[in-house]
């Protein structure tokens, strides 16, 4: 059994801004009852979800909830805005902003990492680090 959890990020303002409907504590206590379980889950992150508005904490507040929950995989995909959303709306209205980086890719992409969350921890990846604003 292996459970996968499509959180998309450990910052409360972007689970809020994206209507999740869970904050990162809660999402945390869940990961960490499963983690006391036994049973081992992926999660995965959209980097790009923070929009420019909110790129810096998303950043550091999801590396720091894969710190503290240690999932055995985490996989990290490419922004999709889809047409007829709620996000495709905020983008048309301005309230959220895509990177250049991410505004010029068509399509969405998948990178997965497995962490020896025993060696070290997570750090930000160079695809968050390096994304031209």
């Amino acid at each position: 059994t292996h459970l996968y959890i499509g959180l998309e990020s450990g910052c409360n303002e972007v689970l809020r801004l994206m209507n999740k409907g869970i904050t990162a504590q809660e999402a945390e206590q869940a990961c960490l009852r499963l983690r006391q379980a036994g049973i081992p889950f992926s999660l995965n992150v959209i980097p790009g979800l923070g929009g420019k508005e909110c790129s810096g904490q998303h950043v550091q507040d999801t590396i720091a909830f894969l710190n503290k929950v240690q999932p055995a995989r985490v996989w990290f995909m490419g922004l999709r805005v889809w047409p007829n959303t709620s996000l495709a709306s905020m983008c048309r209205e301005g309230t959220f902003t895509l990177s250049r980086l991410l505004n010029a890719c068509r399509k969405p992409t998948i990178c997965s990492v497995a962490w020896s969350w025993n060696t070290a921890p997570l750090q930000i990846p160079l695809f968050w680090t390096n994304t031209p604003s």
